[in-house]
C-alpha cells in the first residue's frame, strides 16, 4: 500500500512538469549558441539545420529577416502539493530561453541575442 502511494506521488510530480517550444533550445546556453553562430559566416540554412524551423519569422523596416526560437520549462511550486490548495489556483515556476537571430540581405547571420528568463505563472486566486 505504501509503495503504491509513493509510486503515485512520484508519477504525479513527474507529470506536473511541462515544457513547450523548440526542444533543441532546451539544452542551449549562451556559450553553445556562440559556438554555432558566427556573424557573417553562418547561413539561414545552417541555422535551420542546427535548430529546426523558427517559431516566428519577421522583418525589419529595411527588409532584413528576424528568426525567433524559444523554449519554456515550468514546474509546480511547492504550494501546489498541499492538499486542497490546488483547487484555488496554481503556481508554476521555471525558465524561458529565447534566441533571436537577425540575418543580412545575403541570408547570413548579422547578429543574435540569447536570453534566459525566470518565469512565474499564477492562476486562480494566486494571480
Amino acid at each position: 500500500m505504501l509503495r503504491s502511494l509513493l509510486v503515485s506521488i512520484l508519477a504525479l510530480g513527474l507529470a506536473a512538469c511541462s515544457s513547450s517550444g523548440n526542444q533543441v533550445m532546451k539544452n542551449q546556453t549562451e556559450a553553445s549558441v556562440a559556438q554555432m553562430m558566427h556573424p557573417g559566416m553562418t547561413s539561414q540554412v545552417q541555422v535551420q539545420n542546427m535548430l529546426g524551423a523558427p517559431q516566428e519569422k519577421s522583418f525589419t523596416a529595411a527588409g532584413t529577416e528576424i528568426w525567433t526560437y524559444s523554449h519554456e520549462r515550468l514546474r509546480p511550486h511547492a504550494v501546489s502539493y498541499i492538499p486542497g490548495v490546488r483547487m484555488f489556483g496554481r503556481v508554476r515556476k521555471g525558465k524561458q530561453k529565447q534566441l533571436t537571430v537577425l540575418f543580412d540581405e545575403a541570408g547570413m547571420v548579422q547578429k543574435y541575442a540569447m536570453t534566459e528568463t525566470d518565469l512565474s505563472v499564477r492562476t486562480g486566486l494566486y494571480k
